[in-house]
């Protein structure tokens, strides 16, 4: 499925949807139980990005809260982490994450951009 955008420019994206189960986890995106995922994958493109962008705001708009698949094109920061995830989870997640990475060089070592935006190091 082609997803054409406000601008009428098409996005190369697929749309899926399935039911699943939530795992329990700490910072688990299926926080329901049970729980409806909307798949959005697409090329890594400005196209796509655009796209995602779109349907991130269009949720914000609308109010309703969502998590993401963490390995993903998605719009966490550490704002709505707390957010979507409350601070409980969060900071249990990041003291897990201390206990596991306790010196600031194993810290460095298994950061990315992407660690440091939603602020886990």
């Amino acid at each position: 499925m082609i997803a054409e955008q406000a601008t009428g420019r098409s996005a190369p994206v697929v749309f899926a949807t399935r039911f699943v189960q939530n795992s329990g986890a700490t910072l688990e995106f299926t926080q329901h139980q049970p729980t409806c995922v909307v798949d959005i994958d697409g090329a890594h493109s400005d196209r796509t990005l655009d796209f995602m962008q779109r349907c991130f705001d269009r949720l914000e708009t609308e109010g309703i809260n969502y998590t993401q698949h963490w390995g993903t094109i998605n719009n966490y920061n550490a704002a709505n982490l707390k957010q979507r995830y409350g601070d409980a989870a969060v900071l249990a997640f990041r003291n897990a994450r201390a206990q596991l990475l306790p010196d600031a060089t194993a810290n460095r070592l298994f950061s990315s951009p992407f660690i440091k935006r939603i602020g886990f190091s």
